[in-house]
């Protein structure tokens, strides 16, 4: 039922654009990370995922095949943006899927919104998605950062966690989940006391956390990449 859901309002808005094309094919593609850090929560899954929904749904919308295509990001924004525009001008897509991170994500929607075709974005957190870079074709199927932090700090600084340490991964999720969750400390009457920042992809975070136990801090904020959770 949920994938029935998702592909009739993803494909009521592709299909005009494909009937225009004069495509007796309706081409949706998954782009995301195949080869590095984010393989293991997506990768070629998520393509598989993506084409038994398209067989659930029946294989065709309006009398036209649904076909399935995918790549890799390599979770880079600049191979995510030559691949999803390399689609959207040689393959005749009509949306694309982004399973990986808010950066490859943000990337595959600018695209899309000046290609005028649909986005679906089910891997990238980021608050963007829904604000400073909101589009009409642009779906976030994700909780974002900003519903994140308010679900998490409001609750833990009413209980008493008055002071923040953010140990956060040096990227747009990271910042922009430590950034939100700020400024609902502040609102709620916390503070700040100090934060580190680690790279993507980094195991060994020993020395940030001695220098988040070294602030005496209340609570201690991991705003790092799902991969390692």
């Amino acid at each position: 039922m949920k994938f029935n859901i998702l592909f009739t309002a993803l494909l009521s808005t592709c299909v005009m654009s494909a009937a225009a094309a004069d495509n007796s094919v309706v081409r949706i593609g998954v782009s995301n990370d195949r080869s590095g850090i984010y393989a293991d929560l997506g990768g070629l899954g998520s393509e598989v995922a993506a084409r038994m929904a398209v067989e659930d749904f029946g294989g065709e919308v309006l009398g036209k095949k649904i076909e399935v295509i995918g790549g890799d990001t390599q979770n880079k924004v600049d191979i995510a943006g030559q691949l999803v525009r390399s689609w959207f001008d040689t393959k005749n897509l009509v949306a694309v899927v982004d399973g990986g991170a808010s950066s490859t994500g943000l990337a595959a929607a600018a695209i899309a919104r000046e290609k005028n075709k649909a986005a679906l974005i089910s891997g990238g957190f980021a608050a963007d998605f829904a604000g400073a870079q909101c589009a009409e074709t642009t779906t976030q199927w994700a909780p974002d950062t900003y519903a994140l932090a308010k679900a998490v700090v409001r609750s833990n600084v009413q209980a008493g966690a008055k002071s923040w340490y953010f140990v956060t991964t040096d990227y747009i999720f990271g910042k922009t989940l430590e950034k939100n969750a700020s400024e609902f400390i502040n609102q709620e009457g916390g503070k700040v006391v100090g934060s580190v920042r680690h790279p993507l992809g980094a195991l060994d975070f020993s020395s940030f956390l001695l220098q988040a136990q070294a602030s005496g801090a209340d609570m201690i904020g991991l705003p790092v990449q799902a991969a390692i959770w």
